[in-house]
């Protein structure tokens, strides 16, 4: 993670103790850090795959494990 370094300490130091309204804000500027380091984290996770014949163009399986078929096309022959 890129901010890993900024996490730790930060992380640490919420646990000493403080006022309910210091540890509150310290815990919301280390939930924004994370959010913007991990933006998405699946709650499932399945194996995927995706085969195709060579003249099949569009195949491509999202993160998100949409496969959208609208994009698929078959390919010109090859002359």
């Amino acid at each position: 993670m890129g901010r890993t370094k900024i996490i730790r300490p930060a992380s640490a130091s919420w646990r000493r103790p403080r006022t309910l309204p210091q540890r509150l804000a310290l815990l919301g500027e280390l939930q924004k850090l994370m959010a913007a380091d991990v933006p998405y984290i699946p709650l499932w996770q399945n194996r995927e795959f995706v085969f195709a014949r060579p003249e099949v163009q569009g195949v491509r399986l999202e993160p998100t494990q949409t496969f959208r078929f609208w994009l698929l096309k078959k390919a010109s022959p090859s002359p």
